[in-house]
């Protein structure tokens, strides 16, 4: 294949487990796929999904090759929104905006054009504006005497919460934040872009009780930062893991909104190495000694009994007992 136009709806098939074709027939079907667009070898689209907030969703023609990426968090291969894109452009080709032609109009406006696209862009659409300079240089962000603290901002959100009818803005204005993170990825600020997620997540799940989330908007954006730190998570230094580990153990621990499943499965996921899990040990098995004084195991309360069933779990996941109990030696 030389040319992106060339692909074929086997081409697209071939990409991904009948799953998963299957779902993203669907989700073309249904109209899902949203502002796509061109460039070269390249599309683009938003694909509505079950986040709050559109998927961003892109594929390139590499040598010969089809490459994509998704801001969903599967992370097990080519995802549906993928295959709903692709699928849009082999049958609805008409739909893709052609940015190369936009481009080359741009280029021939006179300045003064461009300084007022540029001024109303940054009135009308702040963060947009923002991201779009830190995307567009990525030497500036490098170039910064300290990185913007993204969570204390997102934390107005937060803290002011949000009703059933607020919930979809409350969200886009977080999804804003999490993207704005994610941007210094360009320049290899793993300690950094894991530290805010999870500051964020942490965030999100203390001011949850202000929050109407009958939908899951809320709980699904935590999930979301989590598998965000997972994908970066062998790229982040050994002591902020550590660091990080800390903190999610301890709002796993103190969580009244639940939360801590999430989290728990995070460090199962996250704890790989000795040091790691040795960074873990001593509070888990503290917490679980504590659940068992108090009578957690044959507990008749049933928040008391579930917390020892969860903390077991995770120490037992965690290599820190056996099956039965025992706690292991190292």
């Amino acid at each position: 294949m030389k040319n992106i136009s060339q692909a074929t709806v086997e081409d697209v098939r071939s990409l991904a487990g009948s799953k998963i074709f299957r779902r993203g027939v669907e989700y073309f079907a249904e109209g899902c796929v949203v502002n796509p667009s061109v460039l070269g070898n390249e599309i683009r689209a938003e694909v509505e999904g079950s986040s709050s907030s559109n998927y961003k969703t892109y594929v390139k023609l590499e040598r010969g090759k089809l490459k994509s990426d998704c801001s969903c968090p599967y992370d097990w291969g080519v995802c549906k929104h993928v295959i709903a894109l692709l699928l849009h452009w082999i049958n609805r080709r008409e739909d893709f905006e052609d940015m190369g032609k936009k481009s080359k109009d741009a280029a021939k406006m006179p300045k003064a054009d461009l300084v007022k696209i540029v001024e109303t862009l940054a009135r009308e659409e702040p963060q947009t504006f923002s991201k779009i300079m830190e995307l567009a240089l990525p030497q500036k962000i490098s170039n910064e005497t300290g990185s913007p603290d993204f969570v204390k901002q997102a934390l107005r959100t937060l803290e002011h919460g949000a009703g059933y009818q607020e919930m979809s803005s409350a969200m886009r204005q977080l999804e804003a934040w999490r993207q704005r993170m994610k941007i210094r990825l360009q320049t290899k600020q793993y300690d950094y872009v894991a530290e805010q997620l999870c500051r964020l997540a942490d965030a999100c799940a203390v001011h949850y009780g202000s929050f109407d989330d009958s939908n899951g908007q809320l709980a699904s954006f935590v999930d979301e930062c989590l598998a965000d730190i997972e994908k970066i998570w062998s790229s982040v230094g050994e002591k902020k893991r550590i660091e990080l580990l800390a903190l999610i153990w301890n709002r796993a621990e103190k969580d009244d909104y639940g939360f801590e499943d999430s989290f728990d499965d995070f460090l199962i996921k996250a704890c790989k190495t000795s040091v790691e899990q040795q960074s873990l040990k001593k509070p888990i098995i503290q917490k679980l000694t504590m659940l068992e004084g108090e009578g957690g195991k044959n507990s008749k309360s049933g928040a008391m009994q579930y917390q020892y069933e969860r903390v077991f779990e995770l120490a037992l996941n965690l290599g820190y007992i056996n099956k039965k109990g025992v706690y292991l030696q190292d």
